[in-house]
């Protein structure tokens, strides 16, 4: 396990502790470490990520465990998309409910399902790891075609979600995710954008 990985399992683990207050503060510093010129160069990409990051920290606040396995999207207009499974749903109200309340976010759907199965903190920290892989791969390889892929990993099982501008381009993905060391299996709900 590389430094990275380990430095994002213990930020995961710590987040899971953290006050509003301390969740607000991380959320400012990620707001304000995205480069001045990556926001005038990419506006839509780096609005999108700001409320990605504000959304993940609250998630992980309420529930880490549910919260490594929640797929979010967010398209240009604010509007935010919550997928993947929770262990109760009690916890799907409390996260389609702070993720309304991020600033920037117009509105929140959600396809959650509840899955009391869901893995245990060590469990949910080793396929924290194993996602991190597959993502540092997929930029690897994939460039701007892997920054918006949504990657989720269970048990050595990985999911990808997200759009791609051709199926060679999610053949690619899919292809290099299933290289990481650690992937038992990939399924795909990458869909072509034309």
């Amino acid at each position: 396990m590389n430094v990275r990985i380990l430095a994002l399992c213990v930020f995961a683990a710590a987040l899971a502790a953290c006050s509003k207050s301390d969740v607000d503060s991380v959320q400012n510093a990620v707001a304000s470490a995205v480069p001045a010129s990556v926001k005038s160069a990419l506006p839509g990409i780096a609005k999108a990520g700001e409320l990605y990051a504000k959304i993940e920290a609250r998630l992980g606040q309420i529930d880490a465990a549910s919260a490594l396995h929640v797929v979010v999207r967010i398209d240009g207009g604010g509007n935010v998309k919550l997928s993947g499974s929770v262990r109760d749903a009690a916890i799907e109200k409390q996260f389609v409910a702070a993720a309304s309340a991020v600033s920037g976010v117009k509105a929140v759907s959600s396809s959650l399902t509840v899955d009391p199965s869901l893995p245990n903190a060590k469990d949910s920290v080793t396929d924290l790891g194993l996602e991190a892989q597959v993502r540092a791969k997929l930029l690897e390889q994939g460039g701007i075609n892997g920054v918006s892929i949504g990657v989720k990993a269970r048990a050595g099982a990985i999911t990808l979600t997200g759009n791609v501008p051709s199926n060679s381009v999610a053949a690619t993905l899919v292809s290099t995710a299933k290289s990481v060391g650690g992937v038992k299996s990939v399924e795909s709900h990458l869909q072509v954008r034309e």
